[in-house]
């Protein structure tokens, strides 16, 4: 049997919905094999211009937890190692790599996408958020994200 390779399953916050206008505000990631959890990344990230309050309504976080943020420019080495070549993994993940792909990560992993296995394995949900699908496969959690 062949051994699994490792997956990286990965989200983004950001100031938009636009890559080449919007930045990136924290990075979250989880590298793993089959089931096992082999390393994890997580920063936010100081997006270079001012949060827009709807953001900041949406996703939780203040200007001041990322007053003293890296910028993606200097997470970018540790992220690429991070990343290597594996696939990424995501809900609507083309979406987080576009965003990535703009500072030349992510270039040449392919995308595995949640949301659209689920729109074609689950074709009868009425929505395919995370808390839908997660709930439709049994998947516990107090969040779903």
């Amino acid at each position: 049997m062949r051994p699994q390779s490792a997956r990286v399953a990965i989200d983004l916050e950001t100031t938009g919905l636009h890559p080449e206008v919007d930045a990136v505000i924290e990075i979250g990631a989880v590298k793993f094999i089959g089931r096992e959890v082999v390393e994890t990344f997580a920063s936010f990230v100081s997006p270079g211009i001012p949060l827009p309050f709807r953001v900041q309504r949406l996703t939780g976080i203040t200007p001041r937890e990322l007053r003293n943020a890296p910028t993606l420019t200097m997470l970018a080495p540790r992220l690429r190692a991070f990343l290597g070549d594996a696939p990424l993994v995501g809900h609507s993940v083309p979406f987080d790599a576009a965003f990535l792909r703009r500072i030349g990560l992510a270039t040449r992993n392919p995308l595995i996408d949640t949301f659209e296995l689920a729109s074609m394995l689950l074709p009868n949900l009425p929505s395919y958020t995370l808390a839908s699908v997660g709930k439709a496969l049994n998947v516990q959690a107090t969040t779903y994200h």
